[in-house]
């Protein structure tokens, strides 16, 4: 299913009558596997494209396709292999090759659109070993120069995402755009990445959209787990040796820890006389600083019993 470029309105809202181009006046016109009907044919620019796991495609995404009219050995690539299991968006034949690349065009036939909806791809080779530093698959352009085929819309299996290489073509933030806010652009700018002519880029695989497709299409050891360790048995044991010397420590200064604690509680639960300053025990023990409790009332009762006078001297000793 294809999406047409909205149609412009004048001055007056009123809708423009849709104007059909020419196959010379298309970007798909330089396709190398053109059919010789498309000539006469007028076409319709589209704005998107369903693909059979249900992406909406628009010019500029990156997509995988199946394609049966490609002779690879003249364009110096080597197609992707048939996915390694029964794929709901794939139905590999005898002759179809899948093929990756961007969209740079979506065409439909003005008169019989249900026959002819076309998809230009700017094609991209799969290399056959990862990123050095990323570790992800790379696109690079077959033969150094650009190549544009031609697919049904109906073959377009699925969209993915693919970043360019940065790193290679060293790009910078020199470039500067403006501010988009509520879909207008504003006076107000933002510093953005310039990339570099460098037709080199590479492919998401950690990117969780159609991940299980991106899986089946690519080879193997391109998205095989990269190990972290490849001798993983020594690993383990030095990580297990370090773990329990950890933990011998975390226990001995738990135990100590314990230990404090327990000097702590039971240095709190000895009697008071103990733990009282020894000044005033010292105060309180001598026979000549006072008269205690017990003798005072002593003193009191022998007043009131009429057996001593009042201010009679008292035996303290």
């Amino acid at each position: 299913t294809i999406k047409l470029i909205p149609v412009k309105r004048n001055t007056n809202r009123t809708k423009i009558p849709r104007q059909p181009l020419l196959w010379g006046s298309t970007l798909s016109a330089s396709a190398i596997n053109i059919q010789s009907h498309y000539a006469q044919l007028q076409w319709f620019p589209g704005k998107s494209v369903v693909s059979r796991a249900g992406d909406i495609c628009k010019v500029g995404g990156w997509v995988f396709a199946q394609s049966e009219e490609l002779n690879f050995q003249n364009i110096g690539i080597s197609p992707i292999s048939p996915p390694r299991s029964p794929s709901p968006v794939s139905t590999h034949t005898s002759t179809a090759s899948t093929i990756t690349g961007r969209i740079v065009e979506i065409l439909q036939d003005s008169r019989s659109p249900c026959q002819h909806s076309l998809v230009a791809i700017d094609l991209f080779q799969v290399a056959a070993i990862r990123h050095e530093v990323f570790g992800v698959p790379i696109l690079y352009r077959p033969m150094d120069k650009a190549t544009v085929v031609l697919v049904n819309a109906n073959d377009i299996l699925f969209e993915y995402n693919a970043q360019h290489n940065c790193l290679k073509a060293k790009c910078t933030t020199s470039g500067r755009r403006n501010v988009v806010l509520e879909r207008v652009e504003v006076s107000q700018t933002e510093v953005c990445i310039e990339h570099q002519a460098v037709d080199e880029y590479l492919i998401n695989t950690h990117a969780l959209h159609n991940a299980h497709l991106l899986r089946d299409c690519l080879p193997h050891n391109l998205v095989a787990p990269i190990p972290f360790r490849q001798d993983r048995r020594s690993y383990h044991d030095e990580i297990a040796a370090r773990l329990r010397g950890t933990q011998l420590d975390k226990r001995e200064a738990a135990a100590n820890k314990r230990a404090e604690k327990a000097a702590a509680a039971a240095a709190a639960t000895l009697p008071a006389s103990i733990n009282k300053p020894l000044s005033e025990s010292t105060e309180s023990s001598h026979p000549h600083d006072g008269v205690s409790g017990s003798r005072k009332r002593q003193r009191t009762d022998a007043n009131i019993a009429g057996e001593l006078p009042e201010n009679a001297p008292m035996d303290v000793s």
